[in-house]
């Protein structure tokens, strides 16, 4: 069995939440679904209270009681396929998603900047989401840092994960007007290379 995490606050859950659940629970193989929250919901499945406001610290809290193999994160404005678990082997640790976008574009992870992915002016790698098993995440956990996602990758490359690059789009990606993933992505992206230039990966 695997898991899927999402993060919910504010008035997300009445937005998106249902077109999100109906999606989750029709994945093959019936995945654990952890909603972590601010506040409780009316569901039947489980639901984590974090008030952090921080997505990484948030998918944290999912991750801590998550019981999968497998862990993966999805936000509550996309949309996952019923195929999404599908071919996830149990030998990589890592299993990096495409997936598709509005206007018929898609986004595939790119293992040619997974390889020089430490270096300073390296993109973000895996882009988006991924599998990735819980003992690594655990060991792992997501960083209080603006891009938590391209924290954690930069955090399993130096760890020497291994990755399987999956190119069968898993999910459709929304990221409507004043989502968060859209705010101040410059100072976010200029955040990590200073990090890099610290030393920390």
């Amino acid at each position: 069995m695997h898991t899927i995490v999402t993060v919910c606050w504010g008035n997300y859950w009445e937005t998106y939440g249902k077109r999100w659940l109906q999606a989750a629970t029709a994945i093959s193989g019936k995945p654990e679904i952890i909603i972590v929250s601010d506040k409780p919901l009316d569901t039947e499945h489980r639901v984590v209270i974090n008030t952090t406001k921080h997505a990484g610290l948030a998918r944290n809290a999912g991750i801590q009681v998550a019981t999968g193999d497998y862990v993966s994160c999805s936000d509550i404005d996309d949309v996952p396929y019923t195929h999404y678990f599908d071919g996830v082997d149990g030998v990589h640790d890592i299993i990096g998603f495409a997936l598709d976008i509005e206007g018929g574009g898609r986004m595939n992870p790119d293992s040619y900047t997974w390889d020089r992915a430490l270096e300073i002016n390296a993109e973000n790698p895996l882009i988006v989401s991924s599998a990735v098993k819980r003992e690594l995440l655990l060991k792992h956990p997501y960083r209080n840092v603006g891009w938590e996602d391209w924290a954690l990758w930069l955090d399993l490359r130096k760890a020497g994960a291994s990755v399987k690059f999956d190119m069968t789009p898993r999910y459709f990606y929304s990221r409507p007007p004043g989502s968060l993933a859209t705010v101040n992505a410059r100072a976010k992206s200029e955040e990590i290379r200073d990090m890099k230039r610290q030393g920390v990966w």
